[in-house]
């Protein structure tokens, strides 16, 4: 096996990844089962609670074990939480299932695009990375609007499907991985510790410089509404004032193709405009 085998694998890979059935209907999967918006915000309160816990630990693993084997185990242990969630019925379920989908993504978490990177300097084309990327991008983005499509069909003949069909891409996706050459390690001596002094490094520097603190809290700002929004609240409300969930299959594909447009110009919008006009 080349190491270049693993350059059409990648492709694959993102556009398995790319079918997030469960996107446009998985607040309207809880709520079917009696869960409230407070039930579904703990959730993802867990979730995100096991990616910070996990964070140094996974990435020494990764550094250690090497990337192949460990985003491997991401797309595994993600599938396992797809299905699981999908079997399951009440809010303990749900829970397991959000655990092992925080420990899957934290496993994943750099290490993925690490592999592209690694392979790219082995092939000796790492001024690729960037470009590459991009395509690899473009594939995911033209998935996720056909998952979008597709989910809420699925949803519509039973609420489990999206998630089973979500698990299975996922489950494909991660032996692709597994069939991949590991690219050559070029970290020694990589240990938890050195990670977590690292991080600590990290925090202390961003903490001490103010206008690093300013772009955190604003983005925090920023973000929690349009989190909210997005997460929590888009699909109830247009239930509520009359759509069908078959018509989400149109709904979504267009906001998330729309935003996928113009992030495609937006290097050209801000030259344009100006970053600060843009940004304000």
């Amino acid at each position: 096996m080349k190491i270049e085998d693993n350059i059409p694998k990648f492709y694959i890979i993102h556009a398995l990844e790319g079918f997030w059935f469960i996107l446009p209907i998985f607040v309207l999967y809880f709520q079917h089962f009696g869960l409230s918006y407070t039930g579904i915000g703990i959730l993802e309160f867990i979730g995100t609670i096991f990616i910070v816990l996990l964070e140094i630990p996974t990435g020494a693993f990764a550094d250690i074990v090497g990337r192949r084997i460990t985003v491997f185990l991401a797309f595994f242990i993600n599938c396992f939480a797809m299905i699981w969630i999908g079997f399951s019925t009440a809010m303990l379920g749900f829970v397991i299932g959000y655990i092992l989908w925080g420990i899957g993504d934290t496993l994943e978490s750099g290490a993925h695009d690490a592999l592209l990177c690694d392979t790219l300097k082995d092939m000796k084309k790492q001024k690729q990375y960037l470009k590459m990327l991009g395509r690899l991008t473009l594939v995911a983005t033209v998935t996720v609007i056909i998952g979008l499509f597709i989910g809420p069909v699925l949803f519509s003949i039973d609420v489990r499907y999206p998630w089973f069909a979500y698990g299975i891409a996922l489950l494909i996706a991660s032996f692709v991985f597994l069939s991949m050459k590991e690219p050559k390690m070029r970290k020694r001596k990589i240990t938890i510790k050195s990670h977590y002094c690292q991080m600590k490094q990290s925090i202390k520097y961003a903490m001490n410089h103010k206008f690093i603190k300013w772009l955190i809290i604003f983005t925090v700002i920023l973000s929690i509404p349009m989190y909210v929004m997005n997460t929590f609240l888009i699909q109830p409300h247009l239930v509520d004032v009359g759509f069908s969930v078959i018509s989400f299959s149109m709904i979504f594909p267009l906001i998330y193709g729309l935003a996928a447009l113009v992030s495609v110009y937006a290097y050209k919008i801000e030259k344009f405009f100006g970053e600060k006009s843009l940004f304000f």
